[in-house]
């Protein structure tokens, strides 16, 4: 599978994901309050090898950004910090449960990690309560 299919892919399971509200496939110029919360798939670093003659496979980092409130809204820092629990298990929940995407990779390896909660995770320029999954995933190289 090439990154751009693996991209859409986690686009659309991230989207579908309880909690989440958006996950575009092009990056939006601005976070819209009816798009929060809203997951950024950014393809990261990847190693790549050949684990046998002509098998070719890739091991990529995707970060998932979730934006989930702008940190100078709501009713003080614990109204954005309480807003990120719900879709940020969720999330961890989706992933767990669905290790080939859909059987379109090879697996989502373990373990995968979050961020925890953050008070600074900017957009824009803009700074959001929100958090960050790093997910590893394995696929032949096309």
């Amino acid at each position: 599978m090439s990154v751009n299919a693996t991209f859409q892919k986690l686009c659309d399971i991230v989207a579908a994901s309880s909690g989440i509200s958006k996950a575009p496939k092009i990056f939006p110029p601005v976070l819209n309050a009816s798009d929060l919360p809203c997951a950024i798939v950014i393809p990261g670093p990847a190693e790549w090898n050949e684990q046998a003659n002509a098998l070719y496979r890739q091991v990529r980092t995707y970060i998932i950004r979730v934006y989930v409130k702008p940190v100078a809204l709501g009713k003080g820092v614990d109204e954005g910090v309480q807003a990120c629990f719900g879709p940020m298990n969720a999330l961890g929940n989706t992933f767990l449960h669905n290790l080939t995407l859909d059987n379109t990779v090879d697996e989502v390896m373990q373990p995968m990690s979050d961020s925890g909660i953050k008070g600074d995770l900017e957009y824009a320029s803009v700074p959001y309560h929100g958090f960050e999954f790093q997910i590893q995933v394995k696929e032949k190289s096309t």
